[in-house]
């Protein structure tokens, strides 16, 4: 028969001491702190990956839109477009008033822009495109109102008299891109109300204005679709900017792929 002292002794040693257990947790915590940062970085690249093919699905809204108009973009805002009325424009998905929309599928009731979140009795309504890696909350929008996440550079406007030659321009098919690889179409843009325009001098980065400017969400990087229907992210640094770059950011074919110089081109 073994001693009830010997027993207590064999029950002893197998409980954990404070002092283990303690360097047990430890140890745990050292090993969820090196894993955290890996696992945040696999998720923002699963995010990254569902904005290139949501950005993907808004250039196949556009081939959809160039193929049945003899090779025509739309331009960035809502200036008439051949036969077509003033006040239908790419970005919205609304029945009535969108371009695209409809080529991909994603036509709605709502004033819903493509990508972005429409104020609907104080909550927001998200698009089906909208990127993963970016928050909207309902103080960012009025109610009844629209919350854009992408846009065409303010140099792709049609029909503008008396404006700088720069800006004086007609609608011109895809193929007329002087380098459609090196020119954006679409980029993400700051959250804004109604703002669909990204400019080549508005860099919060570089001391510009926000209004007009480019998003980075992607670990310093923006998802931006081009002339030849590609899609790339871009590090902020290789975006022109007019800071940066002067007056060539203006010319260059990443901001205005009709008119600008492909020499000219820096970035």
């Amino acid at each position: 028969m073994v001693p009830v002292s010997f027993k207590r002794c064999a029950a002893c040693r197998r409980r954990f001491t404070l002092i283990e257990l303690l360097v047990v947790i430890a140890i745990i915590a050292i090993l969820a702190s090196m894993l955290l940062p890996a696992l945040q970085q696999a998720r923002e690249r699963g995010r990254s990956a569902k904005c290139i093919g949501n950005m993907k699905q808004v250039g196949m809204g556009f081939v959809g839109y160039t193929d049945e108009f003899k090779g025509v973009v739309p331009p960035n805002g809502n200036q008439r477009i051949g036969t077509r009325s003033a006040g239908r424009v790419w970005w919205s998905s609304r029945k009535g008033v969108e371009l695209i929309a409809h080529y991909i599928g994603i036509v709605t009731e709502a004033d819903l822009p493509i990508g972005g979140w429409y104020n609907r009795r104080g909550s927001l309504l998200a698009d089906s495109l909208a990127c993963p890696s970016r928050e909207a909350k309902p103080s960012m929008v009025s109610q009844g109102i629209k919350l854009c996440a992408l846009g065409m550079s303010t140099l792709l406007i049609w029909g503008v008299a008396d404006t700088p030659e720069i800006l004086r321009s007609r609608a011109q098919p895809v193929w007329r891109a002087r380098w459609p690889s090196r020119s954006m179409l679409v980029m993400e843009q700051r959250l804004k109300q109604n703002a669909v325009t990204i400019s080549y001098s508005h860099n919060i980065y570089t001391g510009g204005s926000k209004d007009y400017a480019a998003d980075y969400p992607h670990s310093d990087q923006s998802t931006a679709l081009f002339f030849d229907f590609h899609v790339q992210q871009m590090k902020r640094n290789r975006v022109p900017d007019y800071k940066l770059n002067g007056d060539t950011a203006a010319f260059c074919t990443f901001w205005n792929p009709f008119t600008a110089d492909p020499t000219r081109n820096n970035w």
